[in-house]
């Protein structure tokens, strides 16, 4: 993200020529709680700083076009580019680092922090061939895994294969695709994502209400319908 700022007035310039030319700004996790002992860089300078308590920082700039890094152990690193022409206080946007998970799996951001979703047993059958007696069904069971709260939930996935998130229905029912008489079920959800930091971490957003989920293989649709190949997992949790 890029920032300008100008002088429209040789006044202003003159004054804010005088000010020494410094950076603030907040640094917080994903819970928006201020994080301590960020490294803050104006990338190819001398110029640095860490992050108070509060999460709060001051780094000094030479006014022109760089690039300010936002790293932290354990964390997304951030870099963010900006072009002041004048000395200046500049605000800079509040930035947000997200946990780096150590092992590949699925993780849903939460407020007592990173929690691991439950892995969790992904059975799916096709019964009859086509037309009006095909029917497919696919499970997810398990012990419900976490708990959040309902609302806007994120997850991390560092899974090599793509996944899916769903809303189960009896059972662990994740899908029934039916024709004819049967009834059918489409427990599969859309979902927006996108990749945190330098690291391109992949972070899947979607709004959940009450009940149980889970993240499932992503099915391949082919003319026969939806097949989820040999996927034999699916990762669980549970929204309140």
């Amino acid at each position: 993200m890029r920032f300008a700022v100008f002088t429209t007035a040789t006044l202003l310039g003159t004054a804010c020529s005088q000010q020494s030319p410094v950076i603030q700004g907040t640094v917080t996790d994903h819970r928006s709680q201020p994080l301590a002992g960020v490294e803050v860089r104006v990338l190819k300078s001398a110029f640095s700083s860490t992050t108070r308590g509060d999460g709060g920082y001051s780094v000094p700039y030479a006014p022109g076009s760089f690039q300010v890094e936002y790293a932290k152990d354990g964390h997304t690193t951030e870099i963010v580019d900006l072009d002041i022409q004048v000395a200046m206080t500049f605000p800079s946007e509040k930035i947000e680092l997200l946990p780096i998970p150590t092992e590949p799996g699925v993780y849903v951001l939460s407020e007592s922090g990173m929690e691991s979703l439950s892995r969790a047993k992904f059975e799916w059958e096709r019964t009859g061939l086509y037309g009006p007696t095909a029917a497919k069904k696919a499970f997810c069971t398990g012990d419900g895994g976490p708990k959040i709260p309902a609302g806007r939930v994120r997850v991390i996935d560092t899974r090599p294969d793509p996944l899916t998130p769903a809303r189960l229905g009896g059972f662990g029912l994740v899908m029934q695709q039916s024709w004819g008489d049967q009834e059918s079920y489409m427990g599969l959800l859309e979902d927006t994502a996108s990749e945190a930091g330098v690291e391109k971490i992949l972070v899947r957003t979607f709004d959940a209400k009450s009940g149980s989920y889970a993240f499932v293989p992503t099915p391949q649709q082919n003319e026969s319908g939806m097949n989820f190949g040999r996927a034999d997992a699916c990762w669980t949790f549970t929204v309140q």
